[in-house]
């Protein structure tokens, strides 16, 4: 494994990679399974696996008197990492330049510029990119940061939703990677479209003349639909033994 210390001893040859970020203490269960999540998705495109943490972390930066203590030290994590079969870690300090750095500004420099990653594996609560005025595709978003479509991340997750509490509960997330053939597919109906011929926008408002009612029982089983009825019959054969579900 190698280890990068800064962003100033990045080389050509760390550049377009499967990267993740996080402190990694302890590197327990749940971080070996975002480790082995990141290493199929890198395994299946080519491309090397590079995670990127801090020193000190950031809780440690901001709450000093308050952050837990350490479940691995620097050399032990990185001992850890490398026993998962993590190839690269690019090791930021994280200091007052790092901490006052936006957002906008560390996805640039360090995603971008510095490892141009090709695939992000973040938490949920990771955003990176903003909504536009188009929807471009199930694993491409509008990236304010460009002005341009940019490859991202696509979930389907099952939740439950308190009305009352207005707030949601995740039962299940998983993520939608779509293969070569599935963009192959999209790339020629996108095309299809593009060729066909519009009609004069001209005409009375409401429905369309001759127009008629689509059949709803009748659906076309798109692999993304394929994803949510799996999710669906997992989730009922949780619940099943403690309530009744009734449609």
């Amino acid at each position: 494994m190698e280890l990068i210390r800064g962003l100033y001893n990045l080389q050509p040859h760390h550049r377009h990679c499967a990267a993740t970020i996080g402190s990694f203490d302890g590197v327990h269960g749940g971080h070996q399974a975002v480790i082995r999540a990141l290493q199929q998705a890198a395994a299946q495109q080519g491309l090397p696996v590079t995670l990127v943490t801090f020193e000190p972390l950031p809780r440690e930066y901001f709450c000093p008197d308050e952050a837990p203590p350490r479940l691995t030290r620097l050399r032990e994590k990185i001992l850890a990492l490398s026993n998962c079969g993590v190839e690269r870690v690019l090791c930021l300090r994280f200091d007052a330049r790092l901490a006052e750095l936006p957002a906008a500004d560390f996805i640039r420099q360090v995603l971008v510029e510095g490892l141009d990653v090709r695939y992000l594996l973040v938490g949920d609560e990771t955003v990176v990119t903003k909504a536009g005025k188009q929807t471009h595709g199930l694993d491409r978003f509008f990236s304010s940061l460009y002005g341009k479509p940019v490859p991202g991340l696509a979930f389907f997750a099952i939740s439950l939703v308190s009305v009352q509490a207005r707030k949601s509960y995740p039962l299940l997330v998983e993520q939608r990677v779509r293969s070569e053939a599935e963009k192959e597919a999209a790339r020629k109906q996108k095309r299809q479209k593009k060729t066909t011929p519009k009609k004069d926008a001209k005409g009375k408002q409401g429905r369309p003349k001759g127009s008629k009612n689509k059949d709803k029982t009748q659906v076309e089983w798109t692999p993304e639909l394929r994803c949510v009825q799996g999710l669906l019959q997992r989730v009922m054969k949780v619940i099943a033994g403690f309530c009744a579900v009734s449609y």
